[in-house]
């Protein structure tokens, strides 16, 4: 079984044992206790959310700007954000706080997504840099792989595009309706993350 088929298990076995721990400690407290558990949960579950929010603004932002087609701004929020990791190279870490279902690694999502403005703006030399740079630090992320075979296909080489396209399904992305939820999450949270604009 791949990297991506564990993820996606895992992040649905979580989430449901989560789910049911709170539900079934719910059950056993009386009220009012009850409540005042569920907004110790709430809390537990945020404050995570916050901190990562914190260190990881412009990240955030960046894939706010990529969402609403502001690319040129969305790359200056994502060189902002690598300049900050190689300042702070522990922030990285700080990914734990969420959860990455094609990769771990915050600064191969951010060149991923450096590598789809570029793309977006018709700057294919740059767009295969980023899209490469992701790859070298994560050659098992299924993402560059499928942008790069997009960008294959816009220049004509149809047998580079399949290979890529080939790989990126390999690597488990295979464009199903559970990557697009995972997604269309990971766009929604950006937003939800992302400085105000």
């Amino acid at each position: 079984m791949d990297r991506i088929k564990i993820s996606k298990i895992l992040y649905i076995l979580v989430i449901a044992l989560c789910s049911l721990s709170v539900l079934y400690i719910y059950t056993r407290i009386n009220s009012p206790y009850n409540l005042i558990f569920l907004i110790i949960v709430c809390i537990a579950f945020l404050i995570p959310g916050r901190i990562q929010r914190y260190y990881y603004k412009d990240f955030y932002t960046g894939r706010k700007l990529l969402s609403r087609n502001r690319y040129e701004q969305s790359v200056e929020y994502f060189e902002s954000f690598l300049q900050q990791i190689k300042q702070r190279p522990w922030i990285k870490k700080m990914i734990w706080f969420s959860w990455g279902i094609y990769t771990n690694d915050i600064e191969v999502m951010t060149y991923n997504n450096m590598g789809v403005a570029m793309l977006y703006l018709r700057q294919y030399n740059q767009s295969k840099e980023y899209l490469t740079k992701a790859l070298k630090l994560d050659s098992r992320y299924p993402l560059p792989y499928h942008n790069l075979a997009i960008l294959f296909v816009l220049e004509g080489n149809m047998v580079l595009a399949e290979k890529y396209y080939n790989d990126s399904v390999n690597l488990g992305y295979k464009g199903t309706s559970f990557d697009k939820f995972i997604s269309k999450v990971g766009t929604i949270y950006a937003n939800i993350q992302g400085e105000k604009l």
